[in-house]
């Protein structure tokens, strides 16, 4: 409803301090005359006189005009004409708008940046009013900035990857997360550069990377559709939460599946009792025979009741303290640095908490005492000290201290969330589905690539870890005695002389095999490289990659598919020895 007296009505979001700052900076009054700024924050009934109109300010900014409203680009485009601001910034930006092709480019890109600024900072869109927040996601911040912080010391102290900037800017975005420093802008930011990190890292080095990235893939999908349609933050909760309750059962699914061999129920060479030998103290001092088989068969006990507590609602709260006990203990050993994938196993429970129950978590008088202890001078130097001290443990290979420190860092969430995280009344099946139900392909993805192997495809990061599970020339499965459609694990090598690959020589001294797909990789990586090898009873010698070539040209994939398609290290010996490679 314009006034008579006024030249021009420009209508923007007070909540955005992007539009604010243009809209204020746009110097319109020399062109047009007098021009009211009006908030719609501020005036309800001036959004819905606009929504009368058949106009969605959240579509785009609003302008009213020589008796005629223009809307988005062209809303856009009028004000870049009619601008004559002095700001250097401001008046290239109009110069941009102003061409009616380049600002029908743009805008889209602006709007869905105004969007997802108002999703960083909790606000609402115009047309939508936000709920108590669905998640308590302090909680979820709090376990997740720990994890980024742990999964830089894996990669450069276990994995000895090559580390990039990005690795240590996770480190550090981690750790304003954990400290709640503007929390929701540096929780998009930290999956933002893990984003990039995971790409530049690829292919993955671990089953807690590839978890990791199936989840980052959820909040970057839902992140973009949410900002598109100008959702809120509760919104785009209600995506990923289902996403990582969803990638969680499988995982345990499989963690039972893949241990239904005969080498990890032999207690000669089983993965549960590899890893109970490296627990710390007397831990290890309780073996026996029958000991030994409780390991091993409480491993599918446990991770089989995990599985069913958390489908059933009144049994949740359950299911997620005894995961979150089982993932703490697993972490002692000092076989691996496990903490990272036992962090990100306690952030995946805590997506299992009910709005309610999040809630009464940081409405607590405990979580009051655990926020401000580190915001205060002596917190922040005892987190300080404990992180160095982390560091330290990681770099001397003391895997059980970096366990033991960095459950003394989550465990007070842990506590809070067993005494708080009860709620009788979250639903049941519904509670994995997703809002927005193409996330729920992420789902679908992730238990394939967990079933892949069985396929007689990729054996590499595929929830097999700790299990002794071979599928290559015959199966140690009880109920799959072979894998098929596909060859790639019945076609094997045996390397035995190399030069110029650090893969070669690491296969030949650990004394095992290579797929052929995975010795023809590495000679296409590195042309340099020679290697003798037997492959079906047949000795090859000094093999290169350009006497390979036409197998290489006929077998290989692009770089990009072979990022994630990948075999790890084959041991044909029976029975299989339990390790981290293979």
């Amino acid at each position: 409803m314009p006034f008579f007296n006024v030249c021009m009505q420009v209508f923007y979001d007070g909540e955005c301090p992007l539009c604010s700052q243009y809209t204020i900076k746009l110097g319109l009054e020399k062109a047009v005359g007098l021009v009211e700024l009006i908030n719609l924050r501020e005036r309800p009934e001036m959004l819905a006189w606009l929504k009368s109109k058949g106009v969605d300010p959240d579509l785009g900014m609003v302008v009213f005009h020589a008796n005629r409203l223009y809307h988005g680009a062209d809303a856009m485009r009028l004000l870049a004409r009619l601008s004559s601001a002095p700001n250097v910034i401001v008046y290239f930006f109009n110069m941009l708008l102003s061409n009616s092709v380049i600002s029908a480019v743009l805008y889209p890109f602006l709007r869905i940046g105004r969007n997802l600024l108002l999703l960083l900072l909790g606000h609402t869109s115009l047309s939508r009013s936000e709920v108590a927040s669905l998640s308590g996601d302090r909680v979820l911040f709090f376990i997740f900035g720990f994890f980024a912080f742990l999964h830089l010391l894996v990669y450069e102290f276990q994995f000895g990857a090559k580390i990039y900037w990005s690795t240590y800017l996770i480190a550090i975005l981690g750790l304003a997360l954990f400290w709640g420093i503007k929390a929701r802008f540096s929780f998009m930011l930290l999956v933002a550069v893990m984003a990039f990190d995971s790409i530049a890292q690829m292919p993955s080095l671990s089953n807690h990377t590839i978890l990791k990235n199936f989840f980052l893939s959820a909040i970057v999908i839902s992140g973009v559709a949410r900002a598109l349609r100008g959702h809120t933050w509760n919104q785009f909760w209600s995506d990923i939460l289902p996403v990582g309750r969803t990638l969680l059962v499988i995982m345990y699914f499989f963690g039972v599946f893949h241990k239904i061999n005969q080498d990890f129920l032999n207690p000669q060479v089983s993965c549960a009792l590899a890893l109970w030998d490296m627990m710390p103290g007397i831990l290890p001092s309780f073996r026996g025979e029958y000991l030994d088989y409780v390991y091993i068969y409480g491993t599918f006990t446990v991770e089989g009741a995990l599985l069913v507590l958390l489908f059933v609602p009144q049994l949740r709260h359950i299911g997620i303290s005894l995961g979150m006990a089982f993932h703490m203990l697993l972490a002692l050993s000092a076989y691996a640095m496990y903490a990272p994938f036992s962090v990100l196993s306690i952030f995946l429970h805590a997506c299992f908490l009910s709005p309610d129950a999040s809630r009464n978590i940081v409405r607590s008088i405990e979580w009051k005492y655990v926020e401000d202890f580190l915001k205060s001078p002596l917190g922040i130097f005892a987190m300080v000290l404990t992180l160095l001290l982390l560091y330290l443990s990681a770099w001397l290979g003391r895997y059980s201290d970096v366990a033991i420190v960095s459950f003394l860092i989550v465990f007070p969430v842990c506590y809070l969330i067993i005494r708080y995280g009860r709620d009788d009344r979250s639903s049941g099946l519904d509670y994995f589905l997703p809002k927005n139900r193409w996330l729920t392909l992420i789902g679908i993805l992730f238990f394939f690539n967990c079933i892949t192997p069985y396929l007689g495809l990729k054996t590499a990061q595929s929830m097999n870890m700790f299990a002794n599970l071979r599928l290559e020339k015959g199966s140690n499965h009880l109920l799959l005695g072979r894998v098929s459609p596909f060859e790639y694990l019945n076609d094997v090598v045996l390397p035995i002389k190399s030069t110029g690959s650090r893969k070669f020589e690491y296969i030949q001294t650990q004394g095992v095999a290579l797929t052929y797909y995975s010795l023809l990789d590495e000679l296409e990586r590195n042309r340099n490289a020679t290697v003798s090898f037997w492959r079906g009873g047949r000795l090859f010698e000094g093999a290169r990659y350009d006497s390979l070539k036409q197998d290489a040209e006929a077998i290989l994939h692009p770089r990009w598919f072979r990022a994630w398609f990948h075999f790890s290290p084959v041991d044909l010996k029976s029975p299989k020895i339990c390790a981290l490679d293979r």
